[in-house]
């Protein structure tokens, strides 16, 4: 049995969050860790019919909708996300705290969504980790690394991560001759 598949397996069933050594990113590799007094029961990724959408233009409208049950009352908690590149680098993050969203009593069962206007990833194949954690504090509830993979495809072949808005502007400064 090889080191990283003993990490996978501790990270899976451990309730707490592993040591920052075992959360290496290696692309479709689906790692959980929490206490699961409430859980992540599914994420789905739509378009902006709210079809669910594995694969999106770049610029297209998203939006990831996160379902969860609480297994205990009175729970209050927050929601984040995080989309990471296929070679890991991380691309975007942000959470409730971030964005200044009030943590939520957690119901039963319930489901938050995070609309994205416009998904600005250059083309290519991207994972989304999704957690629920108690308010303000670095205790995960669930998290879910890898929890989808999607990809970008595009009609511009730029270079980068991100298409950015803009314009190109061409002044000429030639100056007339006298004559």
């Amino acid at each position: 049995e090889d080191k990283e598949a003993r990490v996978a397996e501790r990270e899976i069933v451990g309730d707490a969050a592993p040591r920052v050594e075992e959360r290496v990113f290696r692309f479709g590799e689906k790692l959980r860790w929490g206490s699961r007094e409430a859980e992540i029961t599914s994420v789905t990724l739509r378009d902006a019919t709210g079809a669910p959408r594995l694969s999106f233009r770049t610029g297209d409208a998203a939006v990831i909708e996160i379902a969860y049950a609480a297994r205990k009352t009175g729970l209050v908690g927050q929601f984040g996300i995080a989309i990471h590149r296929e070679d890991g680098t991380q691309v975007y993050g942000t959470n409730f705290v971030i964005d200044g969203v009030p943590p939520i009593p957690l119901a039963e069962a319930g489901s938050v969504r995070i609309e994205i206007a416009a998904l600005n990833l250059l083309a290519g194949n991207y994972a989304l980790d999704v957690a629920v954690s108690r308010d303000r504090d670095p205790y995960d509830f669930d998290y879910q690394r890898g929890a989808a993979t999607f990809s970008v495809w595009s009609e511009h072949a730029e270079a980068g991560i991100a298409r950015l808005d803009h314009k190109w502007t061409i002044h000429d400064n030639l100056l007339a001759s006298e004559g």
